[in-house]
């Protein structure tokens, strides 16, 4: 799961808060996209 592992890496890493969240919703954009694709 590459966006476990981002989500990991991400969460672990020592970036700023605000930093962290824009990665967060990158991630989350990328997951969604991918769901409706599937569909």
């Amino acid at each position: 799961h590459v966006e476990r592992d981002e989500y990991n890496q991400i969460m672990r890493s020592d970036t700023h808060r605000f930093a962290r969240l824009g990665a967060l919703r990158q991630l989350l954009e990328r997951v969604k996209v991918r769901i409706v694709a599937d569909l």
